[in-house]
């Protein structure tokens, strides 16, 4: 009998998966979200102020689409 090799590919569920959302990028995005949300007390519209803020401070182009007629 030969032995089953695992797949390598990365799927949900394995433990690679799981220390990237719980110690990695998304953890760390997770961490930096929470640290902003509460510099504004969880404030939804303080914070998209801050964003719309920083949009306009950053001095790249800002693309606006039209809406559907």
């Amino acid at each position: 009998m030969s032995a089953v090799k695992k797949p390598t590919n990365v799927h949900r569920g394995s433990s690679f998966t799981k220390f990237a959302r719980e110690e990695g990028i998304i953890g760390d995005v997770r961490h930096s979200r929470e640290k902003h949300a509460t510099k504004f007390k969880f404030d939804l519209k303080a914070i998209i102020d801050d964003a719309k803020r920083r949009q306009h401070e950053s001095g790249h182009k800002v693309v606006s689409f039209a809406k559907k007629k």
